[in-house]
């Protein structure tokens, strides 16, 4: 059985939005375009549920380890979902640094820090620490040259909670994307 179901749904709907109308209008032209228009559909599918959504956080572990994924989903309590971001339309998939980044959060053992010594304001010193939920769904959605890449394969090691978004391109043609809307 998935984890985190509805949070599959809300993310796979704002990925086939996001692909079929921003990208199919030439509307992105760089993976920070992805960004900003998947978080916009992100949210929308978002509208009735309380979440909160971090770009490009900085996270810190015990160990002093740090990453920056693309996107981090939380409740009001727990991290229940990563997303890493690739924009290759004229390339082959490239993964491997944010497979490594997914099994990186994947494997905390103690709660991670968003680091946010850059912001300036109200309640400057207060840290947040998050712990990951232990069904948090940990993403990879790219936009590549196909044909369809099995990196699913290569991600064995986070079981259900690892979901794969793929929009192959090919000159003349609108992307496929999977997974396909039903």
């Amino acid at each position: 059985m998935s984890a985190r179901n509805p949070l599959r749904r809300h993310i796979e709907t704002a990925w086939q939005r996001t692909i079929a109308e921003a990208y199919s209008q030439q509307l992105i032209n760089s993976e920070r375009g992805l960004q900003v228009h998947f978080c916009h559909r992100l949210l929308e599918e978002f509208e009735s549920h309380q979440r909160r959504v971090f770009v490009e956080p900085c996270f810190r572990a015990q160990d002093g380890s740090v990453r920056s994924p693309d996107i981090v989903v939380c409740n009001s309590q727990r991290i229940i979902g990563v997303i890493e971001l690739k924009y290759l339309p004229r390339m082959t998939a490239k993964y491997a640094k944010d497979l490594g980044t997914l099994n990186w959060f994947a494997s905390a053992r103690h709660p991670v820090e968003v680091s946010n010594d850059r912001y300036r304001g109200v309640n400057e010193i207060v840290v947040k620490r998050y712990e990951l939920a232990s069904d948090a769904v940990l993403c990879w959605a790219g936009v590549y040259a196909g044909p369809r890449v099995d990196i699913e394969s290569q991600a064995l090691g986070l079981g259900s909670r690892f979901l794969c978004l793929h929009a192959t391109t090919k000159s003349g043609r609108a992307p496929d994307i999977y997974p396909h809307s039903d």
